[in-house]
């Protein structure tokens, strides 16, 4: 039924929206058509996420059985990962031809490191040559060179995938997330509401979710401040993504960010919503299974009539470390910018924010600030609890 109503319409254009009815949302139609009653199209509200639609189906018992097959890039890191740090360090070097695959120290391992080692190597060259474009003519000979030397290794046979995950994509907390909070900024008290339709961020519940990565769509923060009952947006996210991909001797991933919305900032006499756009590059680089440390050129750009020029913009940097697991996740840095049009002042900032992961539908947070700004010393702290729904 499925296929034939794919053909029926094949010739037909719908309208893609980013948010809502795009691919996920097209699938999902399919399947309503296949499995009438099922009315998976109802439990789109205002974003169809793929990993959300795979939970309804999950949820509709559409689902009989599911198979981990692990991707080719997840392959190649585990069977790397796998061997002890000098091992890596020579599998790098065969990699990148400053050492011979027959080489006396590839030759003084034991038959089976030495296959490990081979293995690695050549899984990763192959992965190289097709994802990234290593060019064949030295892929290509390299490969041969790897495969001839494996073929002398007799009896060995080494088959290690990488673990299913304990956590599947579709098992990890909801997208929806609401947050009620405390703090104080300065010397004035405040209570905030978030809301945020979707989808994920560093410091929410890992499991299911990449590590090092956030995606969020359409966050609204808002706060009361208790001295004078005045209520204001405290910051309006229309998108803001974050890839933090940590580098080693085989991948050098950049990390980046990017992000747009309307947000309060500090004008000296005043505080007021500006329209902003930010982002950023650099690179990562893990310490620790779980945590990385990371270092970001960033650049801001905030527009309205209350600044001088009509338009401010600063180039900055952000570093710092962050930590995740399923207990809790920390994130700990210091940033700066250089204000450079409007109004010519830096603006340095240490934090510290931390999720206590209440299994899969809570967190509690915490964050804490110190600003120097116009020269002036301010701190911030927050305690809230996150749902997720």
């Amino acid at each position: 039924m499925m296929l034939a109503h794919t053909w029926e319409i094949r010739e037909r254009n719908f309208d893609y929206y980013f948010f809502d009815e795009n691919c996920a949302y097209r699938l999902l139609a399919l399947i309503d058509v296949a499995r009438p009653g099922t009315d998976l199209l109802g439990e789109v509200g205002t974003h169809a996420i793929p990993s959300d639609t795979v939970r309804w189906v999950v949820d509709k018992g559409l689902v009989d059985s599911v198979y981990y097959r692990p991707s080719a890039a997840t392959n190649v890191s585990h069977r790397i990962d796998a061997l002890p740090d000098d091992h890596q360090t020579l599998a790098a070097a065969i990699a990148n031809g400053y050492v011979d695959a027959d080489a006396p120290e590839v030759q003084a391992l034991n038959d089976e490191p030495r296959a490990r080692v081979l293995d690695a190597t050549y899984d990763y060259v192959r992965y190289q040559s097709e994802a990234e474009g290593w060019p064949r003519e030295h892929a290509a000979p390299l490969s041969h060179d790897l495969l001839r030397e494996r073929s002398k290794i007799r009896g060995v046979a080494i088959k290690d995938s990488p673990p299913e995950p304990a956590i599947r994509d579709d098992q990890g907390h909801d997208t929806f997330r609401a947050s009620v909070s405390g703090g104080r900024m300065g010397d004035r008290n405040f209570s905030e509401l978030t809301l945020r339709p979707a989808y994920h961020d560093i410091l929410d519940p890992p499991a299911g979710y990449r590590g090092g990565a956030q995606l969020q769509f359409l966050r609204l923060d808002a706060r009361l401040y208790t001295d004078n009952n005045e209520v204001q947006i405290e910051q309006l996210t229309g998108v803001e993504i974050r890839s933090l991909s940590p580098r080693n001797q085989f991948f050098s991933p950049l990390s980046w960010q990017v992000g747009f919305g309307g947000r309060r900032t500090d004008t000296e006499t005043n505080r007021v919503f500006t329209p902003y756009l930010e982002g950023g590059a650099g690179g990562s680089w893990q310490l620790a299974p779980g945590t990385q440390a990371f270092a970001m050129a960033t650049a801001d750009l905030e527009i309205d009539d209350d600044l001088g020029r009509g338009y401010d913009a600063a180039p900055g940097a952000d570093l710092g470390i962050l930590h995740q697991n399923n207990q809790f996740s920390l994130l700990g840095g210091v940033k700066t910018k250089a204000w450079i049009v409007s109004s010519q002042h830096r603006q340095d900032q240490a934090y510290l924010e931390g999720n206590w992961h209440l299994e899969r539908d809570f967190s509690l947070f915490g964050k804490f600030s110190r600003e120097d700004h116009y020269d002036r010393y301010r701190s911030t702290w927050q305690l809230g609890l996150h749902a997720y729904f």
